[in-house]
């Protein structure tokens, strides 16, 4: 009965280290995967406040292009 307990326990550690060196693998692939996902939302968050800046500039530009406009029409009158 102790044989079959040793053999079942030795088994058993074989078993549970067979994938040791997957899990440093695994590890590795998510870690790469979190700093893809952490580049992607940086790039993404960039875009976002480009376009937001580009259009506040466009919308400054045409308030500032109708006041010169209605400054330049009043002082023709």
């Amino acid at each position: 009965m102790k044989k079959a307990l040793l053999v079942l326990a030795v088994a058993g550690f074989f078993a549970s280290c067979s994938n040791s060196s997957d899990a440093a693998k695994n590890t590795k692939d998510s870690i790469d995967s979190v700093a893809k996902l952490q580049k992607e939302s940086v790039s993404n968050a960039a875009d976002t406040a480009k376009k937001n800046i580009e259009q506040m500039a466009d919308s400054a530009k045409k308030q500032v292009d109708s006041t010169h406009k209605m400054a330049a029409d009043t002082a023709h009158k």
